[in-house]
């Protein structure tokens, strides 16, 4: 009867062992689960930072395009200016000279 009371106590033991190691298995699965998200979060991670990377160097060569096309639509709108100038001086010196042999040819009529 001893035997038979002991026996009991030492399979209640072996269950418990087998429950606490079924446990642990599954404690260790779940260890492995997380650690492979961690890794795939980690790497999607670093896919992001690669591609903000790039992006970051586009925009800096779009600034730097931008920047570029200021500049020479100022200058073009500096030598339009000029060119305007130049057209509207020119416009009035042939005013001027087609008033000056308007005179001359009168002057001419006059003398006939």
């Amino acid at each position: 009867m001893a035997l038979d009371g002991g026996g009991s106590a030492v399979q209640d033991i072996i269950d418990k062992t087998k429950r606490v190691e079924g446990m642990a298995m599954d404690v260790g699965k779940q260890i492995s689960d997380v650690e492979k998200r961690i890794n795939g979060e980690i790497q999607q991670k670093q896919n992001l930072e690669q591609q903000m990377s790039k992006v970051t160097a586009q925009v800096a060569q779009i600034q730097n395009d931008v920047s570029s096309l200021e500049s020479a639509l100022s200058t073009s709108e500096q030598e339009r200016t000029m060119k305007d100038e130049q057209i509207k001086t020119i416009k009035e010196e042939i005013a001027h000279q087609a008033d000056m042999i308007s005179k001359v040819e009168q002057g001419k009529e006059g003398c006939r």
